[in-house]
């Protein structure tokens, strides 16, 4: 009885891990929006003082229809 449930352990495991290959995750596509310029502003800025931003990261943005847009 101790091998079986092994055993069924071991299938059931192999046949979750094939499961998940099969699996996969889309993202959903909108149409592109093409922005060329933005703008900062900051609230509350100290006379004198010099503020610098850093781009981080390139963002994309994309229009999606449905619940939130």
């Amino acid at each position: 009885m101790k091998h079986v449930k092994k055993l069924t352990a071991l299938v059931l495991v192999a046949i979750m891990a094939l499961g998940m290959i099969g699996v996969t995750a889309f993202a959903a596509e909108g149409d592109k929006i093409t922005a060329t310029t933005g703008t900062i502003t900051v609230e509350n800025a100290a006379k004198g003082e010099t503020y610098e931003a850093f781009k981080i990261f390139d963002a994309t943005i994309s229009k999606v229809e449905g619940k939130d847009g």
